[in-house]
């Protein structure tokens, strides 16, 4: 039986000591935890599937502690030729403290090739040059008015 049994204190002292010490309930010790976590859901994006998992998490998110595996999203497709795709990878973390979201490009080269992976905390994907969601920045609004991109 998963059954959850939730306490309100009046002081954050109180809080402390029941973390430390449990509750005892039936006359059985009971670990506390507390209803929010500090871990933040980070999505990657544009991620290259030769480079693994372990690679990222070494590389790149070794600042950060990790608390879940990468999780592959699946792009959704219902063909079975086209099943296997991956839209993005999400991974459980705890940022370092202060850092509330996360909005990163990690650059990897690999074989002369450089390749730019985006992370985010961000459930709507933004573009990465003006912040704006509706758009990448390959087809950013004002790309085409500027002259110096081709």
């Amino acid at each position: 039986m998963n059954s959850v049994v939730v306490v309100f204190l009046n002081s954050i002292e109180k809080v402390n000591k029941l973390f430390q010490k449990g509750i005892v309930i039936n006359n059985e010790c009971v670990l506390v935890s507390p209803l929010s976590s500090p871990d933040k859901k980070v999505l990657l994006l544009n991620v290259p599937a030769f480079i693994s998992d372990e690679v990222i998490v070494k590389e790149r998110l070794g600042t950060e502690e990790t608390v879940s595996p990468i999780k592959k999203i699946p792009l959704g497709c219902k063909s079975p030729l086209i099943k296997h795709l991956v839209y993005f990878r999400m991974v459980f973390m705890v940022l370092n403290e202060g850092v509330e979201e996360l909005n990163v490009v990690f650059k990897f080269r690999i074989y002369g090739f450089d390749y730019n992976i985006f992370v985010s905390t961000d459930s709507e994907i933004k573009c990465f040059k003006c912040g704006l969601i509706g758009h990448l920045v390959l087809a950013y609004p004002e790309r085409q008015s500027d002259p110096g991109v081709s």
